[in-house]
């Protein structure tokens, strides 16, 4: 370490804290200047340290029997780059003495992110004197071996000396704001420090058309071929050879602008579309109008405001722009699945304190750089994070967003109570009834 320990005053009374600055040149090794710091800990060694890497287990579990002693802990923060499988074997090296902070979910600063416990203190005491390190180090290699630019202040003072008992408080907010690290708990770990979720396999992106129509005389066959004749241009981009696509066929009068459907007296049928054609009608692409003899069903679209009707075959008269044939395979059971229009149907959300913990005024030029959720009344919230769920967003139109899909997810784990509904505004009146999805959302396994 640089700089020379001033002389100890000749006068009576306490002695004051020696105190040096670590390092003058920016970039230093401080390995040799914390593993002296930590055997001085004969008492104890106390640390809270926002990132430790596989270097941090490499200098620790030296000193495990000082980790180890009454009243010795160490924390780290979950947040990346923190190495949670070096933090494990830390564990098995001092159980019991070793902690995990999870942060907060408010306060949240936009586009930086969430509060952490961002400390970097070291306190190691003796018998009679204590050494504090306050500094940028983390326990990193960088942050070790002196490859970043760090700097840090070490204090030695009297066990009972206002620095000390004050780092030592400060500490003890940092181990009791943290949890005891749990081997068990690694998935959950790492859940928060990725901040988000894999897409559960009951979501699957895949994009459907989906289409809604009366009928007053349903099929009867479980395979079947529908002629869809349009004539407005605007769903042209939803056409696709090959693609999937599902039928609901609801009784004559059941759909309505506004009002949910019942699907309760739906069917719902799986196709594909084996034919895109594009008429002579058709202002950018012109074509050939195709004869579909073999078709067992109509339906036309003359306009964006119609309700489609499935018709027998061939009684089509309407001059359209596009048509397409879907050969249907068969029948899906009521509530199979339930589709998305949106993106992402997947975020993942912190489970935190409800009511958090008050912190203090923020000056009002920086109230601005932090989400509504971070503030109350003018002061910043800490909620503790306690663990990360899924919220999966079901986004559809009212008249045909719910398809009668109770059993989407598993109530035992609670993926039940995480579906969330999101009325979207059509931009025609026929979109609710004729439209393409992004994603698909099917009931999982039940457990035995």
């Amino acid at each position: 370490m640089n700089g020379t320990m001033p002389a100890s005053p000749s006068t009576s009374g306490p002695t004051p804290p020696r105190l040096r600055f670590f390092h003058a040149s920016g970039h230093a090794s401080a390995r040799a200047e914390l593993e002296r710091l930590i055997q001085s800990g004969t008492q104890s060694f106390q640390a809270a340290v926002c990132y430790f890497t596989k270097p941090g287990l490499i200098l620790l579990r030296r000193h495990a029997s000082h980790l180890c002693q009454p009243g010795s802990f160490f924390v780290a923060s979950v947040d990346s780059p923190t190495n949670l499988d070096a933090l494990a074997e830390l564990y098995h090296h001092a159980p019991d003495h070793v902690f995990i902070h999870l942060g907060g979910q408010t306060p949240k600063e936009r586009k930086v992110g969430r509060a952490l416990m961002h400390s970097k203190v070291f306190l190691a005491r003796g018998t009679q004197d204590a050494e504090l390190w306050v500094g940028s180090h983390n326990l990193t290699g960088q942050g070790i071996e002196g490859g970043n630019i760090e700097a840090g202040v070490h204090v030695v003072a009297r066990a009972d000396d206002p620095v000390i008992m004050d780092a030592a408080t400060h500490l003890e907010v940092c181990r009791s704001t943290a949890e005891l690290f749990d081997p068990s708990q690694m998935e959950r770990y790492r859940q928060i420090q990725e901040e988000h979720m894999a897409i559960p396999p009951w979501v699957t992106r895949q994009p459907l058309l989906i289409l809604h129509a009366e009928a007053a005389a349903p099929p009867t066959n479980s395979t079947f071929t529908v002629h869809v004749q349009i004539v407005p241009t605007d769903f042209d981009e939803d056409f696709q050879m090959d693609g999937a696509a599902r039928l609901f066929i609801h009784r004559q009068g059941a759909l309505q602008r506004g009002i949910p459907a019942d699907m309760s007296h739906a069917t719902l049928w799986t196709g594909t579309i084996t034919a895109v054609v594009r008429t002579a009608r058709h202002p950018k692409k012109p074509g050939t109008r195709g004869t579909f003899p073999g078709a067992d069903f109509d339906i036309d679209i003359p306009s964006v405001t119609c309700v489609p009707e499935l018709v027998a075959g061939g009684a089509s008269k309407i001059p359209a722009t596009s048509q397409i044939i879907l050969r249907i395979a068969g029948p899906l059971p009521p509530g199979e699945e339930i589709y998305s229009l949106d993106e992402a149907p997947v975020k993942s959300l912190f489970l935190a304190d409800d009511a958090g913990q008050d912190l203090h005024d923020v000056d009002q030029e920086m109230a601005g750089s932090f989400t509504p959720e971070s503030m109350r009344d003018g002061k910043l919230i800490y909620r503790a994070v306690r663990g990360v769920k899924q919220e999966i967003k079901v986004a559809g139109y009212k008249e045909t967003m719910r398809t009668d899909a109770p059993a989407l997810g598993n109530a035992e784990d609670g993926q039940l109570d995480m579906i969330v509904f999101d009325e979207k505004q059509p931009k025609r009146a026929l979109d609710v009834f004729f439209y393409k999805s992004k994603y698909t959302l099917r009931p999982r396994e039940r457990k035995p």
